[in-house]
């Protein structure tokens, strides 16, 4: 009988053990000055009390930064009144924040960084939404921002990925700074009409984001405020407009605007540099005067002062003069005949069509240059017609004014040299119906998926259509407009020069399915800062990156064995790379130029490093710092070179000053070479020639320069001479100067790179701006039990300044259980904590107190112990392995609903090889499923053993077939349990924490 209570005692103690303890809420519970916190073991974190939460930073975190990873769900209770800045910073996991009521303020970064924060619910009464509080919470989709709000911060939503649709509130005035920006999905959000001021980049990248109307009454459109976002059909921008930023509009396409102003007036408040092309508007308050003509050489028109054009057509007549406007017409452009068939003609208006039947005759060379060519600069279109089967090279090269080329059904060869330096080409249009090319967008496709050529003239950004297999060589060459690019996975190859010379793309996707990178494949692409290689990426070719001067660092692949020649030339941003263990040889001049590299990320050992053959040009990895993946020895070598001589071979040397040493770069001997009968290189006598005279050489020492090679040049009074003794060149030898250390309150300066023996300057340094200070805390005592603690000055790092006074911190005050404090282990008075949920004469109060005494539980708060709360079906199957001394099982879990690494996986695992479990099916046990009175007497009347019992159960709501019925009997005639009234158990309720502490009370005896 006393062994049967012990087991019963265990298990409820370890009930207890399960609910929340506050065991994190040590010292460090305090989160504002009446407010509190305490994180459970499944991660839920609550905010309790009154009053404004304090505010954090990285230098003052907040209590649980530390616990940060493990909070999936906060609680913030109806008496908080402010969540302070950065409160819940970075933390990643979160997925669910639950408010009570009462929350006036969120601050600034309060949840920015949380990236699985999904819906929010915002409390009804919100006032304020601080900057950043929300920004790169990439599982935000929906957004109802309430109307209770009368301000929100800068960049408040910015970088949310995932976001689509927002609600702003009637009354918001101010669209602040970058509140959406880079928020490319989102698409559904109307300005409220009380808006005045919509601040800069407030709509910036939002792609999706299509504009349906300005308030009437917006006085204000900051800068780059809706640059780069989706088509606008209509814009109107009303009178009581007074400023428009720079380039607010640039990037997006907008198919008409008004005005309610003058052409002036637009000049005024800004408008002309706001993106939005002139003769797109309509002043409403300008009439238009068309006098006069204007014209060129093909085409006449009438303008007016705001930009607008009308009656623009080509000139007409057949006199010296243009009919309409007068203008002095010159001779017809031109037409004739070409081999093969064909007929050329060039219009006024300079449209080239080609006619007739069979091929065009070959005109790459100068010599056989296409019957164009004299005018190819007036040519502004081509048209390909029916019946001519092939596009020639040098066909149309040169043509910089080429804007659109139509090819017909009958084109079945193309030499894509046909269009080289046609600067303006925009478009390829291919007829429906031809079977060996096809157009997509403009860009030039073969019928077998391949991405022929896309015009150099094309716009900033393009898309590579799906189901595309290969992207031809010189395929983007030239493209001067591109910016970014995304190529989908369907694309298998991509051909050598494919973007060589894209000077303003920034960002491209590369497929994961390319092995390999041609030649040239990057090069010259000078603004692409930053490029991730796919890890199947095998080989790379001859220059891949050369000249990609923003680059700044890469990352190549594992399977990548050898880097090629000049692959990274010239980039002269690239400051750090990182390379696998399998790269065995990095061909010559790979970094050469790469002056910035100031790290090589090695996946290796520094043995392993040593063992890569390194040619020629690449000495800024020898300077650069290296880190390795293991801690050998790290060779550091001084490369010497070894001119070959006349009898012997030269090399370079590799010397660490470990000993280690190496050669390479081998040259082969440059055997004598006699004159006079003398070697002119190294001054021996030529044993076949005449060796009557005797030289009397005189030594003529010309130096070494940074570009040039030192001898000595050995003449006789003879006439004969030879040089010996190189000395090679010094090459330019950079050294800071002018360099001047910024301060906290001063600017400074990086210095130049200037060559110490000639004086070029290399590199023109920058101004560095004023670091400001970086406050850290100082004199930082932590209080305890009986004394107070001190917060701690924050003390500039830099210039050790103060910054701010710290603040003295009260003392805890001892934390008794059992007459022991927890914290100190000072003896004192068993105080018993007085919970405002637990009243004398609750049938619980006695045993609370009990449980209270021994230090089994300490509530849910610091004033609340929550006797209503639910266990659930975990935590009581829990209770009982605890109790049991945690033994090890091994049977076998099939619950889906229960996995390895879950803190309640070996409880169930025991539970179901006892027998006191089976879950709620054959596939689930359903963990955090409330745990019924009749679940919670089953597991404890199994864990028993089940005893035999006899006699008939007093509960009428507890029939003979129930599953609980023998476990109701024994626990009734325990005196475990009353039941829940006369005749009734209510085995389906969930069991409350306070029955739980009642069943352990009683079973002890209250002892």
């Amino acid at each position: 009988m006393k062994k049967r209570l012990l087991s019963i005692l265990l298990v409820l103690l370890m009930a207890l053990t399960l609910l929340p303890l506050g065991a994190l809420a040590d010292e460090n519970s305090k989160c504002g000055e009446s407010l509190t916190w305490n994180l459970d073991e499944i991660g839920i974190l609550t905010i309790s009390g009154t009053g404004d939460m304090y505010n954090y930073s990285s230098a003052d975190p907040a209590p649980w930064n530390e616990h940060c990873l493990e909070i999936t769900s906060i609680t913030i209770g109806d008496g908080v009144t402010s969540i302070g800045d950065n409160a819940f910073h970075s933390c990643s996991t979160l997925s669910m924040v639950t408010f009570m009521g009462g929350l006036t303020r969120i601050g600034s970064g309060a949840f920015a960084g949380c990236e699985a924060l999904g819906d929010f619910d915002f409390p009804y009464n919100l006032e304020t939404i601080g900057a950043n509080a929300f920004s790169n919470c990439n599982n935000l989709i929906d957004v109802t921002i309430p109307d209770s709000v009368q301000s929100i911060g800068s960049q408040a939503f910015s970088c949310c990925e995932g976001l689509q649709s927002v609600y702003l509130p009637p009354t918001l005035t101010i669209i602040p700074d970058g509140i959406f920006t880079d928020c490319a999905l989102l698409e559904s959000i109307t300005i409220p009409g009380s808006v005045t001021e919509i601040g800069a980049n407030a709509f910036s990248k939002c792609t999706a984001f299509s504009l349906t109307g300005l308030p009437d009454g917006i006085k204000s459109i900051g800068a780059a405020a809706f640059e780069n976002c989706g088509r606008i059909e209509e814009l109107v921008l009303p009178e009581t407009l007074e400023h428009i930023g720079e380039a607010a509009f640039t990037g997006t396409v907008i198919d008409k605007a008004s005005f309610d102003g003058t052409p002036e007036r637009w000049t005024t408040i800004g408008g002309d540099g706001c993106g939005i092309a002139r003769d797109k508007i309509d002043f409403l308050e300008h009439i238009c005067n068309f006098s006069g003509w204007e014209y060129d050489e093909h085409k006449h028109w009438q303008s007016c002062s705001c930009g607008k054009t009308q009656n623009e057509g080509a000139h007409t007549g057949d006199g010296d003069t243009c009919t309409v406007c007068g203008a002095a017409l010159s001779e017809a452009l031109g037409s004739g005949s070409i081999d093969g068939g064909l007929s050329w003609s060039l219009s006024r208006s300079g449209a080239l069509t080609i006619s007739g039947s069979g091929k065009m005759p070959d005109f790459s060379s100068v010599a056989n240059a296409a019957p164009w060519d004299e005018q190819k600069d007036k040519i502004q279109s081509v048209v390909i017609e029916s019946g001519v089967q092939s596009i020639s090279g040098g066909a149309f090269s040169g043509c910089t004014a080429l804007e659109k080329v139509s090819i017909s059904d009958t084109v079945a060869q193309i030499d894509l040299n046909a269009f080289d330096g046609c600067t303006a080409l925009a478009e390829f249009e291919v007829a429906a119906d031809n079977k060996a090319f096809s157009s997509d967008g403009g860009v030039l496709f073969s019928a077998d998926k391949k991405l022929l050529r896309c015009p150099v003239g094309k716009a900033a950004d393009c898309t590579v259509p799906s189901g595309t297999v290969a992207i031809a060589g010189g395929a983007f060459k030239d493209c001067a407009k591109l910016e970014s690019l995304v190529i989908p996975d369907s694309v298998t190859a991509i051909g050598k020069s494919a973007f060589e010379n894209c000077a303003a793309l920034k960002r491209i996707t590369l497929p994961k399915s390319i092995t390999k990178l041609e030649a040239l494949t990057f090069s010259g692409c000078a603004s692409l800062a930053e490029i991730t290689l796919p890890d199947g990426l095998k080989a790379l070719g001859e220059k891949v990156f050369s000249g990609c001067a923003a680059l700044k660092s890469v990352k190549i692949p594992a399977e990548v064995t050898v880097i090629p020649a000049e692959a990274f030339s010239g980039c002269v941003s690239l400051e750090s790379i990182t390379i696998p263990k399998s790269v065995s040889h990095i061909n010559e001049r790979a970094f050469d130029g790469c002056t910035a590299l100031k790290k090589v990320d090695y996946l290796g050992s520094d043995t392993d490093w040593s063992q890569v053959t390194k040619e020629t040009g690449n000495n800024v990895l020898d300077n650069a710092e290296k880190s390795f993946t293991r801690t050998d020895h790290e060779h550091k070598y001084t490369d010497t070179v070894i001119p070959p001589t006349c009898t012997e071979r030269g090399c370079t040397v590799h010397l660490c000053a470990c000993g280690d040493k190496r050669e390479d770069s081998y040259t082969p001997p440059l055997g004598h070479s006699y004159r006079g009968g003398i070697c002119v290189r190294c001054g021996i006598l030529d044993p076949n020639g005449d060796t009557q005279h005797k030289h009397d050489f005189i030594p003529t020492v010309t130096k070494p320069t940074c570009l040039t090679e030192g001898f000595t040049t050995y003449t006789c009074s003879c006439g004969e001479c030879y040089t010996k003794d190189y000395v090679s060149a010094v090459v330019h030898k950079t050294q800071l100067q002018n360099a001047k250390t910024a301060g906290c309150l001063t600017g400074g300066y990086t210095g130049d790179e200037v060559c110490t023996f000639c004086g070029k300057v290399f590199k023109q340094g920058s101004v560095i701006f004023a670091l400001g200070h970086d406050p850290q805390p100082a004199r930082v005592k932590a209080p305890t039990c009986n004394e107070s603690g001190y917060t701690g000055d924050l003390i500039c790092m830099r210039c050790g300044d103060m910054t701010q006074i710290g603040n003295t911190v009260a003392a805890t005050g001892h934390k008794f259980f059992g007459g022991v404090c927890s914290v100190c282990g000072a003896k004192g008075a068993e105080a018993v904590p007085e919970f405002d949920d637990v009243k004398p004469g609750a049938f619980y109060f006695d045993a609370v107190q009990w449980a209270v005494k021994n230090g089994i539980t300490n509530g849910t708060g610091k004033s609340t112990f929550s006797p209503n709360d639910v266990c659930s079906r975990y935590q009581i199957v829990m209770f009982l392995w605890r109790a049991a001394g945690q033994p090890e099982a091994k049977a076998a879990v099939s619950f889906a609903d229960v996995k390895p690494g879950d803190i309640f996986y070996e409880a169930v695992q025991w539970a179901v090889e006892r027998g006191i479990t089976k879950g709620t099916s054959s596939t689930s046990f359903s963990p955090f499923a409330p745990c019924t009175r009749g679940q919670i007497v089953t597991f404890l009347y199994r864990s028993a053993g089940s005893p035999k019992v006899s006699g008939a159960c007093d509960f009428s709501d507890v029939s003979a077939g129930s599953f609980c019925h023998d476990a109701v009997i024994w626990a009734s005639s325990e005196g475990i349990t009353k039941g829940t009234s006369a005749g009734r158990f209510s085995p389906n309720e969930g069991c409350t924490r306070a029955q739980v502490v009642t069943f352990l009370y009683r079973a002890s005896g209250g002892k």
